[in-house]
C-alpha cells in the first residue's frame, strides 16, 4: 500500500463529512483519525497530535535517550506519550520503555477514518518504521496547525 496516497485519500474523505464547518486540518485529521486522539476539543487534538509526532520521530530515528536527557520537559512528555493506548503492541524494548523501538512487524490501526482505493481500512495494518515518516511528508509544506497555537 502508499501510505501518502492513502493518507491523502482519507483526509480528503475526512474533510468531506464536514458539512456546515470549516474543513478540519491535516493535523486534526492525523490526531483523530491515525493516533485515535479524541478529546471532543479541536485545539487539545491538534496539541496532543503535535507531541505524539515528536514523540514517534524519536522513537523512528533511535534518539529516545537524546530526546529524555534535554532539558524543557520531553522525559515527561516521552513516558506520558507512550502510555497511551495508541503505542500499546506497537513498541518494543528490553529493559526499559524509555529505550523503546517500533516493533518490526506490521501492528493494527484500528480506525473507521482511513480509506485506500475507494475502500475504508478497518483494522488495517501498518509498518510504523514508515507510517511516521509518511506522516510527516504528508504534513509537511502546509500550515497544518489550526488550533494548537491558541491552547
Amino acid at each position: 500500500m502508499n501510505y501518502l496516497k492513502m493518507l491523502k485519500e482519507s483526509y480528503q474523505e475526512y474533510k468531506g463529512n464536514c458539512f456546515d464547518c470549516e474543513p478540519p486540518s491535516k493535523l486534526n485529521f492525523i490526531s483523530t483519525q491515525v493516533f485515535l486522539i479524541w478529546t471532543y476539543d479541536d485545539c487539545m487534538d491538534e496539541k496532543m497530535g503535535l507531541e505524539f509526532l515528536k514523540v514517534c520521530d524519536v522513537i523512528t530515528k533511535g534518539d529516545n535517550f537524546l530526546f529524555i536527557d534535554t532539558s524543557g520537559g520531553n522525559y515527561e512528555l516521552y513516558l506520558r506519550t507512550v502510555s497511551y493506548p495508541f503505542f500499546e503492541g506497537k513498541l518494543e524494548w528490553g529493559n526499559s520503555i524509555r529505550g523503546a523501538w517500533w516493533v518490526h512487524d506490521l501492528v493494527e490501526i484500528d480506525s473507521c477514518g482511513l480509506h485506500y482505493k475507494g475502500k475504508q481500512l478497518l483494522k488495517e495494518k501498518f509498518d510504523m518504521r514508515v507510517l511516521i515518516p509518511t506522516i510527516q511528508q504528508f504534513l509537511k509544506g502546509e500550515d497544518n496547525v489550526k488550533f494548537a497555537r491558541l491552547c
